[in-house]
């Protein structure tokens, strides 16, 4: 099976760059990257926003659920 390069583009406000950085870790952890990555580009993404609720969040989210619901309602293709 082959997956092709999406790009994505998330436009945000200067002041939730903690949050934007929040979603893009866990869409990192979607693409099964490593943790300690994921966690230091959160750092660097959201520069001085960054908060260990956040890194916590990251750390606690596990793909799998979303993986599930996404089958139970038959989406095609989800990538994981």
């Amino acid at each position: 099976m082959t997956y092709a390069v999406a790009c994505l583009l998330i436009n945000i406000r200067i002041a939730s760059m903690d949050r934007t950085a929040c979603v893009i870790g866990c869409l990192r952890k979607l693409q099964r990257r490593k943790l300690s990555g994921i966690i230091d580009e959160y750092r660097l993404y959201a520069g001085p926003k960054a908060q260990p609720l956040g890194e916590q969040f990251i750390a606690a989210y596990e793909p799998g659920i979303i993986t599930e619901s996404a089958n139970e309602v038959k989406v095609v293709d989800w990538g994981c």
